[in-house]
């Protein structure tokens, strides 16, 4: 490992972040949050350490009264006493002799190198030079902003080349004498590599620069060679095929690009020359998701060489291949009070999931919201384009369907993976509770969604664990409200009737209350039924059975069938609302399923009609029946009837529309959409 921490102070976003060094170290998170702050940060770090380039690009803008930032890197320096590490090789090490005892062990495992600058000065440093040196030329850092790459530009590759270099000085004197040879060498004119006029050309150049009082930067010993690498290999400009680079595509390049430098700085790390570092800025920039899989994986690989990284990335399908990456850190970056706040992800709990997380599922680290839903008919409702009209916010929602069908290890939920996303999980009220001999039972279907069915010996870290830990008010508040839920589902009720709506409806609706109230203090919205009772309610189901006439226009008799339902049950608008909740495929009051006749001679049917018609006879039982089943098969939950409905409820109040009509005629659903509007 090269850097082990580093700590920003007043750097622009960077209020007061630390942050634990990996090998692999991924920035990821919306636009804005500070991801490329880090990274210029640290390119800023190594740009001063041996030369002046500093400016003022780092202040904190948000905070007119803070007069300066810090930066400061915590090194590891098990490198200098690394089997295979030759001091020889690098002749800065020595600069750092003071950390070796007598022995050649470590005094201190590490050091901290901290750059302070106050505005309008020059930056302060805690090391000497030759230190800072000798851990710029130890700790090599390569910085690469995908969108300033210029692959036909090759000269930052031969400058890493160059850090290949382990000439020493004597070295370098000899080569130079050897040019000198060259140049004013004795031999006959026909024996000279370098004839007598190119001779005196270099000679007029010599004393022209001297008369001028013009002097030369010496070059260094790895300018020297990277110079004799480009003569022995014929030329310094790179061809791909024997076509230039500007013949392919920008992604082509740039992969190509990213790639011979990897595996350039690979073999530094391998022959224990130097830890090296590589920062970059948006690798998938221009890439082409075959390119990008490629890469990921390539830096992944790269890590086992010794490589240290710092990646900033919008990518999911970057991010998802360097999930499972061990000996990696996923940064979760969010902006909170114009300042960055980091989380450290958990990752291990994918160890065994990591092959069934698709960019759908990474794409979740990038959202701005998440709201986690059911199936495909709840998506369907918050992609309606009325209601993304009446609240605009729910475009920078990520919502995620289809919960029920993929393990929760490979959801990558906020809370699971110690990311800071605002969330939010719908469910079912079947998902919860489940009506089975006169009591309401506890439901395994989403169990880890189920507060209710958790067990404390389930996990270290889940529900009832913490809520063991609460005290004072909160506690006695949580503990209360369980109490209250189990003498409610102790309690027995009357559902053994088809569509009852008696007496225990009110204490059913009380339970499901605080059964609610509980869920959403850990960011679960549980509907009272099911979408479908969300959408058909008892304030909106005259309008529901308008919409219903107008769909079914051209069968008048089934047109007089409901009419008939309607008129006579006028007095019992929850029978007329479950009515049309079936029609639907939605749920009973109980929450247990309605029983659909499979042919004309289904006997389970007909025992079904005796058992719950109730105080109906058996045919007006059957008449409705028969006409729900008539309806409903022309439905199914995805067939896109929530999208006409609602569609048609627009339209209808289109010239007198108002958003309290629609908190009046939909008030769960407006409860539920103000919730999400939360989250942003």
């Amino acid at each position: 490992m090269a850097i082990k921490s580093v700590k920003f102070k007043n750097c622009k976003s960077l209020k007061d972040i630390s942050l634990n060094i990996n090998d692999l170290n991924l920035l990821i998170g919306e636009n804005g949050t500070g991801k490329t702050n880090i990274i210029k940060a640290l390119d800023y770090f190594y740009s001063n350490l041996t030369e002046d380039n500093f400016n003022e690009e780092l202040y904190d803008k948000n905070n007119p009264y803070s007069q300066y930032f810090e930066i400061l890197v915590e090194y590891d320096l098990s490198l200098l006493t690394m089997e295979g590490f030759d001091h020889n090789k690098n002749r800065y090490s020595s600069d750092l002799g003071e950390y070796v005892d007598e022995f050649g062990l470590l005094k201190d495992e590490t050091i901290v190198l901290s750059l302070k600058q106050y505005k309008d000065e020059k930056p302060i440093w805690n090391k000497k030079f030759e230190i800072r040196r000798a851990l710029k030329n130890l700790y090599p850092l390569y910085f690469f902003r995908s969108n300033n790459i210029n692959p036909s530009d090759w000269q930052l590759i031969w400058n890493i080349i160059g850090d290949l270099s382990r000439l020493n000085v004597e070295s370098k004197i000899k080569i130079n004498g050897f040019v000198s040879d060259l140049i004013n060498g004795s031999n006959a004119d026909q024996d000279r590599l370098i004839n007598r006029e190119n001779e005196m050309i270099i000679k007029f150049l010599k004393t022209k620069l001297k008369n001028e009082k013009i002097n030369l930067k010496e070059f260094n010993t790895k300018e020297i060679f990277t110079i004799l690498s480009q003569l022995h290999l014929g030329g310094k400009t790179l061809k791909k095929d024997s076509k230039a680079f500007d013949y392919y595509s920008d992604g082509t390049n740039l992969f190509e690009y990213l790639k011979i430098v990897i595996d350039i700085v690979n073999k530094i790390a391998e022959k224990k020359l130097a830890k090296p570092i590589i920062l970059i800025d948006e690798p998938e920039m221009s890439l082409h998701n075959n390119f990008i899989d490629r890469l990921s994986k390539k830096i992944a690989k790269s890590t086992n060489c010794g490589v240290e990284y710092f990646i900033a990335t919008h990518s999911p399908r970057f991010t998802k291949h360097l999930l499972k990456k061990e000996n990696s850190n996923i940064f979760h970056f969010r902006l909170k009070n114009d300042y960055s706040s980091i989380s450290k992800m958990k990752t291990t709990q994918l160890e065994n999931q990591y092959n069934i997380i698709t960019d759908r599922e990474a794409s979740l680290l990038f959202a701005k919201a998440i709201v986690f839903l059911e199936g495909d008919s709840d998506l369907e409702l918050f992609l309606n384009e009325n209601i993304l009209n009446l609240y605009p916010c729910l475009s920078k929602v990520e919502f995620y369907h289809n919960l029920s069908e993929i393990k929760k290890e490979a959801l990558l939920t906020p809370n699971e993976n110690s990311y800071a996303v605002p969330h939010l999980f719908v469910v079912d009220m079947d998902s919860v509770i489940q009506y089975s001999q006169k009591r309401f039972i506890l439901q395994n279907r989403n169990r880890d969604l189920n507060l209710l069915k958790i067990k404390s010996e389930d996990s270290d870290d889940n529900i009832k664990t913490k809520e063991k830990y609460l005290y004072g008010a909160e506690r006695k508040r949580i503990l209360k409200h369980h109490k209250r839920i189990q003498r409610l589902l102790n309690k027995d009720y009357d559902f053994d009737k088809f569509l009852y709506t008696g007496k225990d409806l009110d204490e059913f609706n009380y339970l499901q209350d605080q059964i609610k109230s509980y869920f959403m203090e850990y960011n679960i919205f549980v509907n009272y039924t099911t979408i479908e009772g969300i959408l058909i309610n008892r304030a909106n189901y005259d309008i529901f059975y308008k919409w219903i006439k107008k769909r079914n226009k051209g069968d008048n008799s089934l047109s007089d069938d409901l009419e008939i339902i309607f008129d006579k049950y006028t007095k019992d608008p929850e029978f007329q609302v479950t009515i049309f909740r079936l029609i639907v495929k939605g749920k009973l009051n109980s929450q247990k399923k309605f029983k659909y006749r499979k042919n004309d001679n289904d006997v389970d049917r007909n025992k079904y009609i005796e058992k719950y018609k109730g105080e109906l006879e058996k045919e007006e039982a059957e008449a409705i029946l028969e006409l729900v089943e008539e309806v409903c098969g022309s439905f199914s939950k995805t067939d896109g009837w929530m999208t006409r409905f609602l569609n048609y409820y627009f339209d209808k109040h289109n010239k007198n529309f108002s958003k309290e009509k629609f908190e009046n005629d939909f008030p769960e659903l407006t409860n539920l959409l103000n919730k999400i509007s939360d989250l942003i």
